[in-house]
């Protein structure tokens, strides 16, 4: 992959959607498990289940 001499936001950016790729599961970044955990108690609506669903889509593209 490219060299790693790039904006770090991006590099971190990119370094956290290629282990949420890798793992293929939520919660595991930090990030979603805040989201998860304030979520679950909750009912899931069909728009956070879409959104889920449509950013996991997303990940896995960078493989």
């Amino acid at each position: 992959m490219g060299c790693r001499q790039q904006n770090p936001v991006l590099a971190r950016r990119q370094l956290m959607e290629h282990r949420l790729g890798r793992e293929r599961v939520f919660p595991y970044c930090s990030w979603t498990k805040r989201m998860w955990h304030r979520t679950r108690y909750r009912r899931w609506s069909s728009e956070v289940e879409e959104f889920l669903h449509m950013l996991t889509q997303r990940v896995c593209h960078f493989e």
